[in-house]
């Protein structure tokens, strides 16, 4: 088994470190890519849903070839993009919180519900924490 890790930044301080099984990105990969055949093979050759959907061929070849884990850095902030989809389902394999110095696996984490505003000027989401309540990652679900 392959794993990408991610390093989780927040307020410029290395909060995470986010590790996720490569066989999970690259079903996630191809669910994109098949939504891009589907709805978006028609469009110019120039439009950025065809860049993305170039890098997404390109990165789900990478992770499809390698033979270790890997971890781009900040080279290739794309893929971690694409890594909240798992996150989401609670599917990651750890994380590691930068504060405790100590890994965490998703039944250990606690998804904490948010939102800010009101009427058509709110928004909302989840963040995750670690058993000591610390920030480990955090993403918006919805925007009105």
């Amino acid at each position: 088994m392959h794993y990408y890790t991610f390093t989780v930044i927040n307020n410029d301080e290395a909060v995470s470190k986010i590790k996720i099984e490569t066989d999970k990105l690259i079903k996630v990969y191809n669910e994109e890519i098949k939504n891009y055949h589907k709805y978006c093979k028609n469009l110019p050759k120039d439009a950025p849903r065809h860049t993305e959907y170039k890098n997404l061929v390109r990165l789900k070849k990478i992770l499809s070839e390698t033979e270790t884990d890997i971890d781009f850095g900040e080279k290739d902030q794309y893929i971690s993009s694409f890594s909240i989809k798992v996150i989401m389902h609670n599917e990651f394999h750890s994380i590691f919180c930068s504060k405790c110095r100590t890994e965490y696996f998703p039944n250990e984490i606690t998804y904490k519900t948010w939102s800010q505003g009101e009427s058509l000027f709110a928004s909302g989401g989840k963040t995750l924490v670690c058993n000591e309540d610390h920030f480990v990652f955090g993403y918006m679900e919805w925007n009105s």
